[in-house]
């Protein structure tokens, strides 16, 4: 099975220096919403704020390096919040840190199979 390429290897010789200054302020903007806008969300999940920065961050770093679209910005969102909650919650016990590492649980395996998909190429017939 071929592996998938690597985006960067593609855009970055390619890139126009001239455009950083803007891609710098588009970045500023992005992390100005994000980090609120990331901490609601895991509040709403039933999480600490804190774990919505480690999904933001980890989320975006990871896209900005597979992910093919210069235009996208991946975030969380509200329904994504509130399925957790119901899917971990019962689950949990009233444990909050049982709670955490079965929401973590579910996000690994989330990502996991779409990583899986990807490779298979599921994704293409759509």
């Amino acid at each position: 099975m071929r592996l998938p390429r690597f985006p960067p290897r593609q855009w970055l010789p390619a890139y126009d220096r001239g455009c950083f200054a803007g891609d710098l302020r588009a970045a500023l903007t992005l992390g100005v919403v994000v980090v609120p806008q990331a901490m609601a969300y895991a509040t709403l999940a039933g999480l600490p704020p804190i774990t919505g920065l480690y999904a933001a961050v980890v989320g975006l770093s990871v896209y900005s390096l597979l992910g093919t679209s210069s235009f996208a910005a991946p975030a969380p969102a509200a329904i994504d919040a509130l399925l957790v909650a119901a899917a971990v919650g019962p689950l949990a016990g009233g444990d909050p840190q049982r709670y955490v590492v079965l929401a973590g649980t579910l996000a690994l395996l989330s990502g996991l199979l779409q990583v899986g998909a990807g490779l298979l190429r599921l994704g293409r017939g759509l």
